[in-house]
């Protein structure tokens, strides 16, 4: 009876995705025109490669697609990244952020180790302050990556904290990417990421666009554009942690601190949002570390994500492939959203 059940709702599925590619087929020929002239449009506003680097304010129309990750600045949920902790002071002040990679182990920049009095991190939060679900994790010592002194743009640090055994804190797992080439687009978590004033930082998101043609030696660039928003737009963080596919890609190391109040959709603005030093720069280190501190190790953590994490990325895909197959907003539907919609489905129903 239940396989029957969800068979009936695979074939109405099914007849849905059927209807709505006729009618974007039956609308090729309006597209191929309007295409056309959006390409006339972009050869007469083009810029140089060398413009794009070095202007953040450049107007030329947004015509390329819509990366499915790129989003503005965004307020997180509680538990929704359980592998980031706020690295604060001996007065209680924030100073960077950190992502847990393995019980006891916080990894963030080098720089933050350096330059400030790190006391103690603030787990299962999203205000960098004490509060009734903040987990306190004391600092018992910190490395920087062996090569820091020499070369700075190796970024990288660990600090090593009270081992705990609190289940709404996981750790992140650490990519096997070798190469950025093929990263496309990432999100990066921190708090207070467009915060103009002194207060209180809260744990926001934002998805990133990355651009390996900007890219300088092995940092990583993520720009934020041709999104239609009003959220101030800047990142004021460093020691974030970037992700992609529920894997740590890399850390933010340097932020843009110049904020600007909203983007089109329609015009670019070219923003430059963060340097990002990739985890294949440091996995071997990392990895090495992480090893000796599990070794013999009674409580280790569970990796993110868990499995209703799980469950609540899989609607929250579905979610993005949907909006991007709005056909009340004029948009039509391409044949690869639709093909993905419904393997999507497929896999969500597990039929």
């Amino acid at each position: 009876m239940k396989q029957g059940f969800v068979s009936l709702h695979l074939l109405a599925i099914l007849m849905l995705l059927f209807g709505m590619f006729n009618t974007c087929k039956s609308s090729e020929d309006q597209e191929d025109s309007e295409l056309g002239d959006a390409e006339n449009d972009n050869d007469s506003m083009s810029i140089s490669a060398d413009d794009d680097k070095d202007n953040d304010a450049v107007n030329k129309n947004c015509s390329r697609s819509q990366n499915s990750l790129t989003h503005e600045i965004q307020q997180a949920r509680l538990g929704q990244f359980p592998f980031v902790v706020a690295v604060m002071s001996e007065q209680n002040e924030y100073l960077c952020s950190g992502a847990l990679v393995s019980n006891g182990m916080i990894l963030t920049t080098a720089t933050c180790l350096k330059e400030y009095n790190i006391s103690y991190v603030l787990a299962n939060t999203t205000k960098a302050v004490k509060g009734d679900n903040a987990i306190i994790l004391r600092v018992v010592y910190s490395v920087k990556f062996p090569t820091f002194q020499a070369d700075e743009t190796k970024d990288v640090g660990i600090l090593y904290v009270d081992r705990h055994n609190h289940s709404e804190v996981t750790r992140i797992r650490i990519s096997n990417y070798t190469a950025s080439k093929g990263l496309a687009e990432m999100e990066a978590i921190g708090f207070g990421l467009n915060l103009e004033t002194h207060g209180t930082r809260e744990l926001q998101y934002v998805g990133f666009e990355h651009r390996p043609a900007y890219d300088e030696g092995d940092i990583m660039k993520g720009y934020l554009d041709c999104i239609e928003t009003k959220v101030v737009t800047c990142f004021r963080d460093t020691g974030s942690p970037v992700i992609f596919n529920n894997e740590l890609v890399g850390i933010v190391i340097k932020g843009q601190p110049d904020c600007i109040k909203e983007m089109s959709s329609s015009y670019s603005v070219n923003k430059a949002m963060a340097n990002i030093l990739p985890t294949y720069v440091f996995k071997t280190w990392l990895d090495d570390r992480i090893a000796k501190n599990e070794l013999n190790q009674k409580v280790t953590l569970v990796a993110y994500p868990d499995v209703a994490q799980s469950e609540n990325e899989k609607a929250k895909k579905i979610r993005r492939v949907l909006s991007h197959i709005d056909t009340s907003s004029g948009s039509k539907p391409s044949f690869l959203n639709i093909f993905v919609l419904m393997s999507l489905l497929l896999h969500f129903f597990k039929v």
